[in-house]
């Protein structure tokens, strides 16, 4: 998209989302939430992660099932039963 705009002349206004960022600090951003328990969020985190996976379904999936194992390694208990 950037190559077309340049080679058409017009400046490169790239697509933004409800929060004002753009695709590639969305994600940038999304590296520190993503590792962190959702319990911890500020809402303006939460505000991101709903974004994200809304349009990253594949990394909602993703987090949910690191989040189960760190929420499984968190108690305090025997591995056979975890």
């Amino acid at each position: 998209m950037i190559e077309r705009c340049r080679k058409a002349g017009i400046p490169y206004a790239p697509f933004r989302y409800a929060n004002g960022d753009t695709r590639r600090q969305l994600l940038t951003r999304a590296k520190y939430i993503l590792t962190k328990h959702a319990s911890k969020w500020t809402k303006l985190q939460q505000w991101r992660a709903d974004i994200i996976f809304e349009f990253y379904p594949e990394l909602k999936r993703a987090y949910d099932l690191a989040m189960d194992l760190t929420d499984i390694f968190n108690q305090k208990v025997d591995k056979d039963v975890a």
